[in-house]
């Protein structure tokens, strides 16, 4: 069985799958990075290791929002390595049976960052890839950040 995490940033719903998430913790402080690209939020310490945040609000063509103490940040892996990214809610995890599924090719043939999505009673929810979705961002500062 599929299995994705259900999160929301604002009120629109998205989904990622499960197997790429490492964990989801309540916002924290992110401390900014001088000279980073707009898809690098800064770096926050979560147990000792230092992880970027990125911005997926820009990525998916959602306006800019300040960190709120209600937010959650979701660890992920992006192109082989942890990331965590800020978003409204996380609902859960849901596993969607094969007939709610809709193949990427035909919502929006051509989008690489999008897996596909999930038909509910309550619309469509979209499934992405991280790595599809920072696939030409992330590389530079990636290489970057690495140690």
């Amino acid at each position: 069985m599929l299995r994705y995490v259900l999160f929301l940033l604002d009120t629109q719903a998205f989904a990622l799958p499960l197997a790429g998430v490492e964990q989801v913790i309540r916002a924290v402080e992110i401390t900014p990075l001088p000279q980073a690209p707009p898809t690098l939020v800064g770096v926050i310490d979560v147990h000792g290791t230092v992880l970027p945040v990125v911005n997926i609000r820009q990525q998916l063509g959602l306006p800019d929002q300040a960190v709120q103490l209600d937010d959650q940040l979701v660890i992920a892996q992006l192109n082989e390595r942890w990331v965590a990214f800020v978003v409204t809610e996380v609902r859960g995890i849901i596993e969607p049976s094969i007939r709610s599924l809709v193949a990427a090719k035909e919502l929006f043939p051509g989008v690489t960052h999008l897996e596909g999505g999930v038909k509910t009673e309550d619309g469509l929810i979209f499934i992405h890839s991280l790595d599809e979705l920072f696939a030409h961002s992330a590389e530079g500062w990636l290489a970057d950040i690495r140690q």
